[in-house]
């Protein structure tokens, strides 16, 4: 916020607000009129204010999911408080949130917290990704507009980008999570198992350890490479010697993961072999690349140029690799074009897929907190091409 000049910020895309908050509902974004803000001011002596639909003051309250204490709610919603019932906890901080409900839209209230923090009118930078149509115009007319009001997305994005101890603490045990969803796998999958027979059992074994399945994609034989061949060959029974491509994530205290791994029914081929070396090497490269103080597109050129020198000279990629944390996709996306410095601290994806049509896709993937050393391996589990008994 020095940096930039800024005297508070107002997040309001779930990511953001999840950032500064811990506050991370999943459904308000999608409702119409709907928004959750945090205004967070430069001034350390002013507490931070959080504003949420009222429909969500009790999951709030209820769960302690944020840590911010000056909570505000806006519109209505219609909960009985008991006359003469002695209530306690959280239950008793509900009543004053229910009882003094007015029909306010969001901006309202965020306007009088401004107005109350005395930020009307000074460099105030606004979370403008999250606003649907015309309404950031409206919300900026409502602030005087000018000069004072940037647009913070970007800037987010660098704050964002290098994680507190506590963030790689998560990052690590999510990933354990979904390495174990992968092993159960791997140690259960047989000839004539279906993809929606596999995915079904990681679901099932990352739910509980507490994390969200989300969209994995396990894929037997030729229809590999695409993303979600599940739908179109999901009764399909796998077969010695298929190619199965794990692609899998999940989400743990909100943050995600992102793991890719390779298994053979039987023994690989040497065709498998060969394929699964240009994924392998050109992920090696970019990782060895993968340093504080080099820049996200070397990065990228070191991957593709790794997986070329393994016998592909023609390889290419749109990206090898992406941030992540509170979103599957964070900053920096590993890109020829990309000149974000990754610094110590970054958490990356590194990935150099291959993928051919009719013959499948050979992916390793992995995530990374970048050190001045060695970087650190939120994903432990072996890297090689796996071979299951048929």
């Amino acid at each position: 916020m020095e940096k930039h000049h800024l005297d508070a910020l107002i997040a309001a895309a779930p990511p953001n607000v999840n950032y500064l908050s811990n506050y991370g509902a999943l459904s308000y974004e999608s409702v119409e009129g709907s928004y959750v803000f945090v205004v967070f001011s430069a001034d350390r002596n002013q507490e931070p204010t959080l504003i949420v639909p009222l429909v969500k003051a009790a999951e709030l309250v209820s769960t302690k999911m944020s840590w911010i204490k000056d909570v505000r709610t806006y519109g209505t919603f219609y909960v009985t408080v008991p006359e003469g019932q002695r209530l306690s906890g959280w239950e008793a901080e509900l009543v004053p949130l229910f009882r003094n409900q007015r029909d306010s839209d969001p901006f309202e209230v965020l306007q009088d917290v401004l107005g109350e923090k005395k930020l009307i009118g000074r460099n105030v930078g606004i979370d403008e990704r999250a606003f649907r149509g015309s309404e950031y115009d409206r919300l900026c007319k409502q602030l005087g507009g000018g000069d004072n009001l940037t647009m913070v997305s970007e800037i987010f994005k660098e704050i964002r980008m290098v994680k507190t101890q506590d963030e790689i603490d998560i990052i690590l045990e999510a990933n354990r999570i979904t390495e174990v969803g992968v092993k159960v796998v791997m140690e259960s999958i047989r000839p004539g198992w279906t993809t929606m027979d596999a995915v079904r059992l990681y679901g099932k074994t990352v739910s509980e350890l507490d994390a969200l399945p989300m969209s994995p994609t396990i894929t037997f034989g030729k229809n590999g490479y695409l993303p979600n061949s599940y739908f179109i060959s999901s009764k399909q029974p796998m077969s010695q010697g298929d190619l199965i491509r794990f692609d899998v994530t999940c989400i743990y205290k909100g943050h995600y993961t992102d793991i890719g791994r390779n298994a053979v029914v039987g023994s690989a081929s040497i065709e498998q072999r060969k394929l699964f070396d240009v994924a392998y090497s050109g992920e090696e490269e970019a990782i060895n690349a993968a340093r504080p103080g080099v820049r996200a597109s070397e990065i990228f050129q070191k991957g593709v140029e790794g997986a070329r020198k393994a016998g592909m000279p023609g390889y290419n990629r749109v990206h090898c690799g992406h941030g992540i944390a509170l979103e599957l996709y964070e900053h920096p996306l590993i890109t020829p074009t990309c000149e974000t410095v990754v610094e110590e601290g970054t958490v990356i994806n590194i990935e150099t897929p291959y993928y051919e049509i009719g013959g499948g896709a050979y992916i390793v993937e992995d995530t990374l907190v970048v050190t001045t050393g060695e970087p650190i391996f939120a994903s432990r589990m072996d890297r090689g091409l796996f071979e299951i008994a048929a």
